[in-house]
């Protein structure tokens, strides 16, 4: 992919990301959600040695994952955010970016 078509989806996505943390992070509802949310996953936790059903207990499994997933969905994107500028600061600072020598090549030969 064309470097100006990867740095034009860079950018894309960390505008979306802070668009997203902005609307999100002090939202009274979203709060309030979230709340909601953590009571949901303390009941499952609370409650998995009285699950014996096994359709039922991986349905609990599932919806434990869902609740987590909206739980930490400012931190994803907080994440998402810092990997994609990351990358954006790569692109455009090239000269600053220490590769890793993963062939060993060199090591041993300074004694």
């Amino acid at each position: 992919m064309p470097e100006n078509e990867v740095r034009k989806q860079l950018l894309s996505r960390i505008d979306r990301c802070n668009k997203i943390i902005e609307g999100l992070e002090g939202n009274p509802a979203f709060k309030l959600l979230i709340e909601d949310f953590k009571a949901t996953a303390k009941r499952l936790d609370d409650n998995w040695q009285w699950i014996t059903d096994e359709k039922t207990l991986k349905e609990a499994q599932i919806t434990k994952m869902a609740t987590l997933s909206i739980i930490n969905t400012i931190d994803n994107y907080k994440h998402d955010l810092e990997m994609a500028q990351s990358e954006l600061f790569k692109l455009d600072h090239p000269d600053q970016i220490i590769h890793k020598d993963y062939d060993n090549e060199g090591v041993g030969d300074a004694v």
